[in-house]
C-alpha cells in the first residue's frame, strides 16, 4: 500500500516536473501571440496551470492544493512581465491566505483519523513527531553552520520585513510611535 502511494507521488511529481518546465512556458506565450494582453490574459493562464496540477494531484490520490502548489513553482518562471507578477501576487495574495488556506486546513482536518495510529505498528505517532522534531532540529543546524550568524541574521530581517507585509522601517518607526500598523 505504501509503496502504491509514494509511486503515484513520484508519478505527479514528475508528470508536474515535465509539464512546468516544458508545457507551461509555451502556453504562458499563447495569449500574446493570439492578440490577448493584460493582466486578464496571464491570470487565466494561472489558474489554468493551478487547476490542471490540481486535477492531477487529485487523479493521483493526492490533494488538490499541492497541485496548485506544484504550478506555483513553475509559474514564477512563466509570467515573463514582472509588473504583471507583482500585481498578480498581491491580487492573489488576499483571496489565497483569507479564503484557500483555510478551506484547505479545515477539509484536511476533517479527513485525518487518528484510528491509522491505532491500527498502525505501536509506537507510529511517537515516531512521526520525532522524525518531524528532530528534522527541523537538523535542518535548522544544516542551514545556520555553514552560513554563520551574519546570513542567519539577515534572513530572519528579511523575514521580519516580508512578514510586516513589506512595510520595513516605515511599519517600525511607526510601531515605535505606538502605531499597531
Amino acid at each position: 500500500m505504501l509503496s502504491i502511494v509514494c509511486g503515484k507521488a513520484l508519478l505527479f511529481f514528475g508528470i508536474c516536473t515535465l509539464l512546468g518546465l516544458y508545457v507551461l512556458p509555451i502556453v504562458s506565450r499563447l495569449p500574446p501571440k493570439l492578440g490577448i494582453e493584460g493582466l486578464t490574459a496571464t491570470l487565466t493562464v494561472v489558474l489554468l496551470a493551478a487547476l490542471t496540477f490540481g486535477e492531477i494531484a487529485h487523479l493521483m490520490g493526492l490533494h488538490n492544493i499541492l497541485g496548485a502548489f506544484m504550478a506555483g513553482l513553475f509559474l514564477r518562471r512563466s509570467i515573463p512581465d514582472r509588473q504583471q507578477h507583482r500585481e498578480l501576487t498581491k491580487r492573489i495574495h488576499d483571496m489565497a491566505i483569507g479564503l484557500f488556506a483555510p478551506v484547505f486546513f479545515v477539509t484536511a482536518g476533517f479527513e485525518f483519523r487518528f484510528d491509522v495510529f491505532s491500527e498502525a505498528p505501536g509506537g507510529l505517532l511517537f515516531a512521526v513527531v520525532a522524525v518531524a522534531i528532530v528534522g527541523k532540529i537538523v535542518g535548522t543546524v544544516l542551514f545556520y553552520l555553514p552560513s554563520g550568524p551574519w546570513l542567519a541574521g539577515r534572513l530572519n530581517d528579511w523575514l521580519r520585513h516580508e512578514w510586516a507585509g513589506g512595510r520595513g522601517d516605515h511599519h517600525r518607526r511607526n510601531r515605535s510611535r505606538g502605531w499597531a500598523h
